[in-house]
């Protein structure tokens, strides 16, 4: 189960608030999770250095059946 609440500004038509709620079950284990954005800032100049992943050369991904991208 998933739940988003987005909440925008009228002014700015920019987000404000966003709420996530989620649940479910895997392998018989019941889990939920919940969080909230918000302080969202617009327009700053970023160094696009921060998005570079920077992996160590001996890392090692983690495989586990039935999950993508871990």
């Amino acid at each position: 189960q998933v739940e988003f609440r987005l909440w925008v500004s009228t002014e700015t038509g920019y987000p404000v608030l966003f709420e996530r709620k989620m649940s479910g079950e895997h392998e018989g284990q019941l889990w939920e999770t919940e969080s909230v954005m918000d302080r969202f800032q617009w327009d700053m100049d970023m160094d696009t250095g921060i998005f570079e992943p920077n992996i160590p050369t001996d890392y090692k991904g983690v495989e586990r059946p039935g999950i993508v991208g871990l």
